[in-house]
């Protein structure tokens, strides 16, 4: 099974406040899954992946 994190791993994991993660949460902006009514906890294999589509690769100029 795949590695789950809290939301203070994850936000350490993607260097981002955990404020700002409980908001991408919201908006369905990040891949999570939701375990319970409350409990959120984040896959870490998706949350690389999600990471390595959003790299911008430079052009030459």
């Amino acid at each position: 099974m795949d590695e789950m994190l809290s939301y203070v791993k994850a936000a350490e994991f993607l260097g981002v406040k955990v404020a700002t993660l409980y908001s991408m949460v919201s908006r369905g902006q990040v891949p999570h899954a939701r375990i319970g009514r409350r409990l959120v906890r984040f896959p870490r294999a998706e949350l690389e992946k999600w990471v390595a589509t959003r790299m911008v690769v430079p052009t030459a100029a």
